[in-house]
């Protein structure tokens, strides 16, 4: 049986019978059957029940014995569900005039004998069928009965319960009952009530349970998607439902299982069971089984976070290993070690406030190396089915898919000081779009992961310990989740990017990548490698109270500490306004090692160009990619004016922003870079004393991207690639350059939807991570990604991960020659003007340091910038 397409959703088997006993063993059966869970929607192996035909107008009908507030509870409930799921699931009273032949339902108490639904006596409970019946192939017309009542037992005097039979109704399952809820709760069978009109064991019994004692017949098969489990779930029942003693819980959470409550882990089953709304994962479930009518619709997560599950499995592994200020190692143990499908903590972050960290993320740890694997939905991947239990069965074959997709490993940015795993839309809508599996590691950041004292005490570059760790874990275990390790390609924005950009510096590493796709950032970018990391280290022990030297009892008093005052102590330092810092740059940077970066990476990227790349390399960036960090290092006054300002004036970009920009490049304090070295700067980007604040602002902009992450970073690495024909075939450069006016509104930059923000910003920095992921780009803009900007760049891609070679063609320094993504939306070939005469002036004024700049002396500053296409 084909299971390509997850939108053709049924369900299971019910054979209605008029025995009561008969009744309850088939109604139980309907959750018995064979079945795919897809998020939560379920897909049956048998055709005998769907989803409603008409989800947009779905109607009901109320037993005429309901009281007004009996009625007013039941369509309470289902408003409340129509508004959950944004009205494409609508509830319409029954019309007999036009509904009669329709599929409805039909709502009230249950009773017995079955076959007169309308008089008897009172079962005590509420039920509901798993879809709208089929017979024949075709939904019923005549009415179905939902059980709703009242009592002890019922669900008619709390909104949340009714809702969940009415979900039940719709085609979700009870999150309580997977088979895999062991792993996550423990029911206390001993407290559960035997007068709720079936046996204890039955009532609690998981999915794939065998059904006592009315049915003996086998238990057949079943799958279900091991998503993190949703505590917050609508059929999760309350703590104190169908229990003996209501003050001893239905259920505990299993030590060390984590839920979040307002975006708050917590280890206390008190917030299960509670939320009286749909959940994400509920709606994402209602989102797929209902798809012609709520494709659209965005579920919101009422707590505020979570992993997002709506296209596919997710599973979070511990790939490595590693003790503070020490290289990871690959995690072997990963089996025993991972969580399953909670993801693991979030590694510690510092500095530790936002804009610089995530908000509402509050399960931070040092022991953090975890990594999510997202593959496309239907894929029943050998791990998956492992966890499962899938030995045999009618759906066992399924898990004999030996498909082999292409792996797309992600690094994201966050100055290298914050790591982004918890963001929305995590890796799942790229994971079924191009159809490949999606790794997500997370690897440690600030302090964390880059201090050093340069010397083997400290030596630093833990972050890339850890993504090279983790590269290695995903090219020895990726074939559990249907993953080609011969087909990797690694990825990266910012900071992500320098760290993969650097990882290439690995012989066994750069052997085994298939692609490499760089997003804003390089080893080579002027903010990626510090120099003189000792003087961080020593400022940071001081203030712990560490003697400083030698360097060996500074770093045991560091690693005597605990994370929180570590965190706090770095946190006090990046803070110090006496500390120089450059604009918008990493306070904690990779290091010269004698292992991971043994030298100048410039010289080491040319040396591993000349022994040629096994798969393709693509550096991408965006056109005004550093206007948002000049926007932020110098205010939005300085550069955009406002009543009483025109905006930047030259003495300003003389004095203040040029030195400030290039100090890093540079390796020279900004008070010690000479005037006549500005005035040279200043002059071949254009900018001179008559120039309007426009064109200062657009030429400076041109600078920083420059210096951050274009000229000196991508197309520099460009360049030193194609030293070599072996790795000149499938290295090229691609930009940025749509404009979607999203600046004006910049959270990150103090605008506001009132205010009217900042125009003009152009594509900066961080928004082509949102056109790749499809999702909100709330940090830095207002809306949604632009569906055809993402389109497009999702092409060039896939075009790598798929083929080694992006869109465009191989660089040739001659052409200076590179493919632009601009207004039209579609990609353009286009061409540098004196591209790599830019970077030998950069490199000349790198080398004179604090050295006035001359031109007569030095051929390589007589370059005039004619700005590029």
């Amino acid at each position: 049986m084909a299971f390509s397409c997850f939108s053709i959703l049924l369900f299971v088997l019910f054979l209605f019978q008029g025995s009561l006993a008969k009744f309850l063993a088939d109604f139980t059966a309907t959750d018995h059957a064979p079945m795919i869970l897809s998020t939560r929607a379920v897909v049956s192996l048998d055709n005998q029940h769907a989803a409603w035909p008409q989800p947009d107008g779905i109607p009901y009908r109320l037993d005429g014995r309901y009281s007004q507030q009996d009625q007013a509870a039941v369509v309470g409930a289902l408003n409340e569900i129509q508004n959950n799921m944004q009205q494409c699931i609508k509830f319409v009273p029954y019309n007999p005039a036009t509904d009669a032949q329709k599929p409805n339902i039909y709502i009230g108490p249950m009773t017995t004998p079955l076959e007169n639904p309308n008089s008897g006596a009172l079962f005590p409970g509420c039920f509901a069928f798993p879809g709208v019946v089929v017979r024949g192939g075709r939904p019923v017309s005549s009415g179905q009965k939902l059980g709703l009542v009242n009592g002890t037992h019922g669900c008619l005097e709390n909104k949340r319960d009714t809702m969940k039979y009415i979900v039940n109704a719709l085609g979700l399952r009870d999150e309580w009952r997977r088979p895999d809820r062991d792993n996550y709760i423990t029911v206390n069978l001993v407290n559960v009530r035997t007068d709720v009109g079936v046996p204890p064991v039955d009532l609690i019994r998981k999915y794939h349970d065998p059904i006592t004692p009315v049915d003996t017949r086998p238990s057949p098969q079943t799958i279900v998607n091991l998503t993190a489990f949703d505590y917050n779930s609508i059929t999760m029942p309350a703590l104190t439902k169908f229990t003996l003693d209501p003050s001893k819980p239905l259920y505990t959470i299993v030590p060390g299982r984590v839920q979040t409550l307002n975006g708050v882990a917590n280890t206390s089953v008190t917030a299960a069971g509670s939320l009286a709304q749909l959940s994400r994962d509920d709606c994402e479930g209602l989102k797929a089984i209902y798809a012609s009518t709520c494709a659209n619709i965005v579920c919101p997560d009422p707590y505020g976070s979570g992993p997002t599950q709506t296209t596919g499995r997710i599973f979070s592994i511990k790939y490595g290993k590693a003790a503070r200020f020490e290289d990871a190692v690959v995690n072997e143990n990963w089996r025993a070690d991972s969580v399953s499908n909670e993801r693991g903590p979030m590694c510690m972050q510092n500095p530790s406030q936002p804009p610089f960290t995530l908000t509402g993320v509050t399960a931070f740890a040092e022991d953090c190396l975890y990594l999510d694997v997202y593959v496309p939905p239907g894929f029943l991947t050998p791990y998956y089915c492992s966890q499962a239990g899938l030995t045999g069965g009618p759906v066992s074959a399924l898990c004999q898919n030996t498909t082999k997709l292409p792996v797309f490993m992600w690094s994201w940015g966050g100055l290298l000081s914050s790591n982004g795993r918890g963001l929305p839309n995590g890796g799942g809508d790229l994971a079924k779009t191009l159809n490949v599996v999606v790794v997500i590691p997370q690897y440690r950041t600030g302090v964390f992961g880059f201090l050093s004292t340069g010397d083997s005490a400290i030596p630093g570059n833990y972050a890339l310990s850890d993504m090279k760790a983790a590269f290695n874990w995903v090219y020895q275990y990726i074939d559990q989740w249907n993953g080609d390790r011969d087909r990797i390609t690694v990825s990266g924005q910012s900071d992500g990017a320098a760290i993969v950009s650097a990882m290439m510096i690995d012989r066994t590493i750069a052997s085994r990548v298939f692609g490499t796709i760089t997003m804003s950032g390089s080893v080579l970018s002027p903010w990626a490698i510090k120099e003189g990391p000792l003087t961080n280290a020593v400022g940071l022990g001081a203030r712990g109270g560490c003697a400083t030297t030698p360097t060996s009892s500074l770093a045991a008093c560091l690693k005597g500490l605990d994370a929180l005052t570590l965190r706090t102590l770095a946190d006090a330092y990046f803070a110090d306004p006496t500390i120089p810092h450059a604009p918008g740059s990493p306070f904690w940077s990779m290091v010269i090692d004698t292992k991971h970066i043994p030298g100048d990476p410039a010289v080491l990227l040319a040396d591993r160009s000349r022994k040629g790349l096994t798969g393709g390399f693509l550096h991408t960036y965006s056109k005004q990619d550093a206007a948002v960090v000049a926007l932020v290092a110098f205010g939005a006054p300085a550069l955009l004016g406002n009543a009483t300002n025109p905006g930047p004036t030259y003495q300003f970009i003389l004095g203040g922003a040029i030195p400030a920009l290039m100090s890093e490049e540079v390796q020279c304090a900004t008070a010690s870079i000479p005037l006549a070295t500005r005035q040279l700067v200043a002059t071949t980007y254009g900018m001179t004393p008559t120039s309007t604040p426009a064109v200062l602002r657009t030429q400076l902009f041109q600078m920083a991207t420059d210096l951050n992450h274009g000229l000196v970073a991508s197309i520099k690495e460009a360049q030193l690639y194609s030293i070599s024909e072996a790795s000149r075939t499938g290295n090229s450069i691609s930009v940025l350059a749509f404009d979607g006016n999203v600046s004006l509104f910049s959270p990150l930059t103090g605008g506001t939807p009132a205010g009217g923000g900042f125009p003009g910003l152009g594509a900066y920095h961080t928004l082509d991570v949102g056109y790749l992921f499809a999702g909100p780009m709330t940090l830095f803009v207002s809306g949604q990604a632009d569906a055809e900007v993402t389109r497009v760049l999702r092409s060039q891609f896939n075009s790598v991960i798929t083929t080694g070679r992006g869109l465009g063609a191989p660089f040739d320094p001659a052409l200076q020659n590179f493919i632009e993504l601009g207004q039209d939306r579609t990609y353009q070939p286009r061409n540098y003007q004196r591209a790599i005469q830019m970077i030998a002036f950069w490199d000349r004024l790198k080398q004179l340091g604090c050295n006035p700049a001359d031109p007569t002396t030095s051929p390589e500053l007589t370059v005039s910038f004619a700005g590029y296409p």
